[in-house]
């Protein structure tokens, strides 16, 4: 646990050394794209959750008026 916070202080002063900067940068820059691709991905089966829950609502409603039916 020690070393990890040593490893964080030298990180936190990277801008000493150009190219670690740099380094951490496109990292960071890497990040950023992943999540934003998982965001949209999530994004997108929301969606599909949506219409699930939309068709099987409909499909509750088109069972209960079937049994209204069988009870008349």
């Amino acid at each position: 646990m020690h070393n990890n916070l040593e490893q964080n202080k030298k990180n936190l002063f990277s801008h000493a050394n150009p190219n670690l900067a740099i380094k951490e940068m496109k990292t960071v820059h890497s990040h950023l794209h992943k999540t934003k691709a998982l965001l949209h991905q999530t994004v997108d089966l929301m969606g599909t959750v949506k219409v699930g829950v939309a068709n099987t609502s409909n499909h509750l409603i088109g069972t209960s008026a079937m049994y209204d039916n069988y009870e008349a």
